[in-house]
């Protein structure tokens, strides 16, 4: 795996950033969701649940692809003796 160049790191860490933000706010949403009557409704707003669990799991992707990168990135410069 090559290493990504400065701007689709900074392109993907952007992203990862605005998706963990689009997590938070849909899980606010979610438990703050009311019904018709203005009332707290526990079981109401699952779209917005699962538009939370969607973003998270795009951050999360983003940041163990930054990370695995990096670490494999180090390991592509290792000259051996024997070669």
């Amino acid at each position: 795996m090559n290493h990504p160049n400065r701007i689709v790191r900074l392109l993907i860490m952007v992203l990862g950033a605005a998706s963990v933000l689009v997590a938070l706010w849909q899980f606010y949403l979610f438990v703050q969701f009311r019904n018709a009557s203005g009332l707290l409704d526990p079981q109401g707003g699952t779209h917005k649940l699962w538009l939370a669990i969607g973003a998270a799991l795009l951050a999360c992707a983003a940041a163990a692809y930054l990370f695995f990168s990096a670490v494999n990135h180090e390991k592509e410069d290792v000259m051996h003796i024997t070669t």
